[in-house]
């Protein structure tokens, strides 16, 4: 129940009221729990059974690791790590997907005749997800830096920004949850205004355009800190 709130408004204006966007409905916290759609939950059980969900009701869902939201926990920060902010990141705006790599150190081969060969150090691909990248007008092409990772951050509604790409000075400040339009990260960018972060609507990943960000579904965009960290250099072509 600390999760799902049927309430919830769809104005602006009116979230930025409430103390944090959980989800609407029994269906949509299961739908994202298990990386699918209200729609597949109700083809695989019904549209009454969804509907009388409660928390003890047992109900089908695709054989998944779930994405566990109670885990997160509201401004939690990740930091700098060695190996991980030494990845590549490279958002592709084309197909709609974003890939990280490790940088695989040059290796010494002795060999029989008493030679040496010394291997070129080559990225390895660790993980590649589906994106919305943000519309060309905004979407900042470029050599960047991740700059900062947090879980259920806030987000400030700024309708000048999102419609012009200029900060306006009039704005909301829209809390913490599965419902925010950033989803439950914020992974900031050296480009000031940019991220990598999650969603409110998962159905739109590979299918439309943010404002000017890249958006993952919530549950790719919390396993993005396990491989790559703050000072990782982000490609947008």
């Amino acid at each position: 129940k600390d999760f799902i709130d049927h309430t919830l408004p769809q104005e602006r204006s009116l979230q930025a009221g409430r103390k944090s966007m959980p989800y609407r409905s029994v269906a949509e916290f299961m739908a994202e729990r298990y990386h699918t759609s209200e729609d597949l939950l109700i083809a695989i059980n019904s549209a009454k059974t969804l509907r009388s969900a409660t928390a003890h009701s047992a109900i089908k869902v695709p054989n998944i690791r779930p994405f566990l939201i109670e885990k997160l926990k509201h401004g939690r920060t990740y930091k700098s790590e060695e190996r991980l902010s030494a990845q590549r990141i490279v958002v592709d705006t084309q197909i709609k997907q974003i890939y990280v790599y490790t940088l695989i150190l040059p290796t010494v081969q002795e060999n029989a005749n008493g030679t040496t060969k010394i291997s070129k150090a080559k990225p390895q691909l660790v993980a590649s997800f589906p994106i919305t990248p943000g519309k060309p007008r905004f979407i900042p092409v470029g050599i960047w830096n991740l700059k900062n990772s947090v879980e259920l951050p806030i987000w400030r509604y700024d309708k000048q920004l999102l419609e012009t790409g200029v900060r306006g000075e009039l704005s909301l400040t829209i809390p913490a949850g599965p419902n925010n339009p950033v989803g439950v990260i914020w992974n900031g960018l050296s480009k000031s205004g940019i991220g990598i972060h999650g969603t409110n609507n998962p159905r739109t990943i590979g299918r439309a355009q943010s404002a000017g960000c890249i958006r993952l579904s919530n549950w790719d965009a919390v396993r993005f800190p396990n491989f790559a960290r703050p000072g990782a250099i982000v490609e947008i072509r």
